[in-house]
Protein backbone atom coordinates (compact mmCIF):
# COMPACT_ATOMS: atom_id res chain seq x y z
CA UNK A 1 0.00 0.00 0.00
CA UNK A 2 1.47 3.38 -0.82
CA UNK A 3 0.71 6.21 1.92
CA UNK A 4 -0.25 9.30 1.63
CA UNK A 5 0.86 12.65 3.14
CA UNK A 6 -0.03 12.26 6.78
CA UNK A 7 -3.61 12.99 7.29
CA UNK A 8 -3.21 12.26 10.95
CA UNK A 9 -6.27 10.98 12.83
CA UNK A 10 -9.71 12.63 14.20
CA UNK A 11 -11.73 11.57 17.08
CA UNK A 12 -14.70 8.93 16.23
CA UNK A 13 -15.94 7.43 19.33
CA UNK A 14 -17.60 4.45 16.97
CA UNK A 15 -14.18 3.35 16.05
CA UNK A 16 -12.11 0.90 18.31
CA UNK A 17 -10.13 3.14 20.82
CA UNK A 18 -12.21 6.32 19.87
CA UNK A 19 -10.34 7.57 16.89
CA UNK A 20 -10.35 6.80 13.17
CA UNK A 21 -8.14 7.87 9.99
CA UNK A 22 -8.33 11.59 8.83
CA UNK A 23 -8.95 10.23 5.51
CA UNK A 24 -10.41 6.66 4.13
CA UNK A 25 -9.96 5.63 0.61
CA UNK A 26 -13.25 4.24 -0.94
CA UNK A 27 -13.08 2.31 -3.91
CA UNK A 28 -16.15 0.99 -5.70
CA UNK A 29 -16.30 -1.64 -8.67
CA UNK A 30 -18.79 -3.22 -10.61
CA UNK A 31 -20.99 -0.62 -11.53
CA UNK A 32 -22.64 -1.09 -15.05
CA UNK A 33 -25.49 0.72 -17.55
CA UNK A 34 -28.77 -0.79 -17.14
CA UNK A 35 -30.57 -2.34 -20.13
CA UNK A 36 -31.73 -0.16 -21.60
CA UNK A 37 -29.15 1.92 -20.54
CA UNK A 38 -30.91 4.81 -18.41
CA UNK A 39 -27.46 6.55 -17.91
CA UNK A 40 -24.35 5.70 -20.07
CA UNK A 41 -21.44 6.94 -17.83
CA UNK A 42 -22.46 4.26 -14.99
CA UNK A 43 -18.79 2.51 -15.52
CA UNK A 44 -17.52 5.93 -14.77
CA UNK A 45 -18.64 5.34 -11.06
CA UNK A 46 -15.96 2.23 -10.60
CA UNK A 47 -13.27 4.64 -9.00
CA UNK A 48 -11.28 5.07 -6.06
CA UNK A 49 -11.82 8.64 -4.11
CA UNK A 50 -10.25 9.74 -0.75
CA UNK A 51 -12.87 10.95 1.64
CA UNK A 52 -12.15 13.71 4.35
CA UNK A 53 -13.93 14.50 7.23
CA UNK A 54 -17.27 16.37 6.92
CA UNK A 55 -19.77 17.69 9.65
CA UNK A 56 -22.93 16.82 7.33
CA UNK A 57 -23.67 13.34 7.07
CA UNK A 58 -26.86 12.09 5.13
CA UNK A 59 -30.61 13.41 5.59
CA UNK A 60 -32.22 10.82 7.90
CA UNK A 61 -29.17 8.12 8.30
CA UNK A 62 -27.44 7.66 12.02
CA UNK A 63 -25.78 10.02 14.46
CA UNK A 64 -22.07 9.17 13.65
CA UNK A 65 -18.39 10.10 12.16
CA UNK A 66 -18.71 11.16 8.58
CA UNK A 67 -16.16 11.67 5.80
CA UNK A 68 -17.17 12.80 1.89
CA UNK A 69 -16.40 13.58 -1.58
CA UNK A 70 -17.35 15.51 -3.61
CA UNK A 71 -17.66 14.77 -7.44
CA UNK A 72 -16.13 17.83 -9.73
CA UNK A 73 -19.03 16.91 -12.29
CA UNK A 74 -22.28 14.54 -11.17
CA UNK A 75 -21.82 11.19 -12.52
CA UNK A 76 -25.13 9.17 -13.49
CA UNK A 77 -27.08 11.57 -11.15
CA UNK A 78 -24.40 10.73 -7.70
CA UNK A 79 -22.97 14.15 -6.56
CA UNK A 80 -21.01 12.88 -3.33
CA UNK A 81 -19.38 9.52 -2.20
CA UNK A 82 -20.45 9.38 1.79
CA UNK A 83 -18.72 7.22 4.29
CA UNK A 84 -20.49 7.17 7.65
CA UNK A 85 -19.76 5.11 10.88
CA UNK A 86 -21.75 4.56 13.60
CA UNK A 87 -24.29 3.08 15.66
CA UNK A 88 -26.73 0.40 14.10
CA UNK A 89 -30.03 1.38 15.68
CA UNK A 90 -32.31 -1.24 15.02
CA UNK A 91 -29.56 -4.00 16.99
CA UNK A 92 -28.34 -2.57 20.29
CA UNK A 93 -24.42 -3.09 20.75
CA UNK A 94 -23.82 -3.08 17.12
CA UNK A 95 -22.23 -0.20 14.69
CA UNK A 96 -22.40 -0.09 10.73
CA UNK A 97 -20.12 1.03 8.35
CA UNK A 98 -21.95 1.99 5.41
CA UNK A 99 -20.97 3.99 2.13
CA UNK A 100 -23.72 6.19 0.41
CA UNK A 101 -23.94 7.46 -2.99
CA UNK A 102 -25.81 11.07 -2.75
CA UNK A 103 -27.68 13.16 -5.35
CA UNK A 104 -26.80 17.10 -5.05
CA UNK A 105 -30.14 17.32 -2.91
CA UNK A 106 -28.90 15.10 -0.11
CA UNK A 107 -31.14 11.99 -1.52
CA UNK A 108 -29.23 8.38 -1.12
CA UNK A 109 -29.43 6.78 -4.56
CA UNK A 110 -27.16 3.70 -3.41
CA UNK A 111 -24.97 2.19 -0.26
CA UNK A 112 -23.29 -0.38 1.21
CA UNK A 113 -22.62 -1.48 4.62
CA UNK A 114 -21.41 -3.89 6.89
CA UNK A 115 -22.69 -4.25 10.51
CA UNK A 116 -19.99 -4.93 13.33
CA UNK A 117 -21.78 -6.90 16.57
CA UNK A 118 -18.87 -8.09 18.74
CA UNK A 119 -16.91 -4.76 18.82
CA UNK A 120 -16.53 -1.46 17.64
CA UNK A 121 -14.72 -1.75 14.22
CA UNK A 122 -11.32 -1.11 13.64
CA UNK A 123 -11.56 1.79 11.62
CA UNK A 124 -7.58 2.40 11.99
CA UNK A 125 -6.56 -0.69 10.19
CA UNK A 126 -9.39 -0.98 7.48
CA UNK A 127 -7.25 -2.43 4.54
CA UNK A 128 -9.43 -3.26 1.37
CA UNK A 129 -12.52 -3.68 4.39
CA UNK A 130 -15.10 -4.96 2.32
CA UNK A 131 -18.74 -3.62 2.83
CA UNK A 132 -19.90 -5.60 0.60
CA UNK A 133 -22.77 -4.99 -2.65
CA UNK A 134 -24.27 -0.88 -3.10
CA UNK A 135 -27.87 -1.70 -3.27
CA UNK A 136 -30.91 0.83 -4.17
CA UNK A 137 -32.77 3.26 -2.15
CA UNK A 138 -35.85 5.14 -2.66
CA UNK A 139 -34.81 7.34 -5.64
CA UNK A 140 -33.18 4.84 -7.71
CA UNK A 141 -30.03 5.26 -8.98
CA UNK A 142 -29.67 4.78 -12.91
CA UNK A 143 -26.85 2.07 -13.16
CA UNK A 144 -26.83 -1.79 -12.33
CA UNK A 145 -25.13 -2.16 -9.32
CA UNK A 146 -26.09 -6.21 -8.68
CA UNK A 147 -22.57 -7.00 -9.65
CA UNK A 148 -20.88 -4.24 -7.86
CA UNK A 149 -18.26 -4.11 -4.94
CA UNK A 150 -17.41 -1.27 -1.85
CA UNK A 151 -14.03 -1.70 0.14
CA UNK A 152 -12.48 0.75 2.55
CA UNK A 153 -8.63 0.94 3.66
CA UNK A 154 -7.66 3.32 6.04
CA UNK A 155 -4.88 6.01 4.60
CA UNK A 156 -1.84 6.51 7.16
CA UNK A 157 -3.29 5.36 10.54
CA UNK A 158 -2.40 7.66 13.56
CA UNK A 159 1.54 6.88 14.28
CA UNK A 160 2.78 5.64 10.97
CA UNK A 161 5.71 7.45 9.44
Amino acid sequence: MSWHPCSCCRDCPHCLGGVAPREFQVEIAGVTAKAPAECDDCGTLDASCVVAPTGDGVPGAFGGCWWDYALETPVCDVARVVLGIGPYTTIPATWIVIVYLVDADGNILAAAGKVYSSDRPACLVFDGETLGALTFYAVGLGCDVSGSSVAVTALRPCGEE
